[in-house]
């Protein structure tokens, strides 16, 4: 049963246009070559950790109302999502020890990756297809920036 379960979930993942980035991220060990590190922008931590963060809530029974009484709204979800993708940006960054020059660098290379996280992991929720047209709140400057960055790419043409 589990077996089935897990397969849905994998293959909806391995459609999602910055899965194979995901997967080139994490493969990265602590004891890769620096060389290997170094291409690692802010960008792609920040999606690797919006991407992580959204697939946690979604297999959280708390989107689903389960045990609370209801569901969670849009405005809730974002919140839930973010805060777990910004956890993320610096989990992933202490588990890779990606090379930094500075602590500063250090510093400013999450702040970075956090804001991006940010702006993935609202659009995730919005496009997800949880919450229906007349649930979802309006677009804040995030999403609008994650739309244009995707248009522009021509992963998404909408």
């Amino acid at each position: 049963m589990f077996d089935k379960l897990r397969a849905k979930i994998n293959s909806h993942h391995s459609s999602h246009p910055l899965s194979k980035q995901r997967a080139e991220f994490l493969a990265v060990k602590a004891d890769t070559p620096l060389e290997r590190k170094a291409h690692f922008t802010h960008e792609v931590v920040g999606a690797a950790a919006a991407y992580e963060a959204f697939k946690a809530f979604e297999n959280h029974d708390a989107h689903r109302g389960v045990g609370n009484g209801g569901k969670v709204s849009h405005a809730r979800a974002k919140e839930i999502v973010v805060g777990l993708a910004t956890g993320y940006v610096i989990k992933l960054v202490e588990e890779k020890k990606l090379p930094f020059t500075s602590e500063k660098d250090k510093t400013k290379f999450i702040t970075l990756a956090q804001k991006d996280a940010t702006a993935d992991a609202k659009r995730a929720v919005r496009e997800s297809g949880l919450y229906e047209p007349a649930e979802l709140e309006g677009i804040d400057d995030d999403e609008k920036h994650g739309s244009q960055i995707l248009k522009s790419t021509g992963v998404v043409k909408y």
